[in-house]
């Protein structure tokens, strides 16, 4: 993990409507994508540092169900859900971007920028950073 120092630029990244569910314990679960392979430092640096804190878990999303790392794990789909769990999903590309809908956090970028979100991320939820 980084010093919030050196990531404190990637806060900004987080889209403001997630920061909010978070804070009005919206979720009660976690779920981390495990789709992108490239992106997996990222997503074990979130399960690693959250997993005794969190109900967090490792599932993939339908479109990757039948890829040969998800087919132990629970499907989940990015639509509205009434279970109380949102999935996390990074994603290993050319241009970065940040969306939060029906219950999908999705980064995209290098993988150093996942990285640094990821470390974000975890010190929002341990309260190093205050909603914006």
């Amino acid at each position: 993990m980084n010093n919030p120092l050196i990531v404190e630029g990637f806060y900004n990244e987080i889209p403001t409507a997630f920061l909010e569910d978070l804070n009005s314990a919206k979720y009660n679960k976690i779920y981390l994508d495990a789709s992108d392979e490239k992106a997996m430092s990222a997503l074990n640096v979130v399960y690693s540092n959250l997993k005794s804190r969190a109900n967090i878990d490792i599932s993939c999303v339908q479109e990757h169900s039948e890829d040969e790392r998800c087919k132990e794990l629970p499907v989940k789909a990015c639509e509205k859900n009434e279970q109380g769990y949102v999935i996390l999903m990074f994603e290993v590309a050319e241009e970065k971007s940040a969306s939060y809908n029906e219950g999908c956090l999705q980064f995209k970028g290098s993988l150093g920028y996942l990285e640094g979100t990821a470390d974000v991320l975890i010190m929002v939820y341990a309260g190093v950073f205050n909603a914006k």
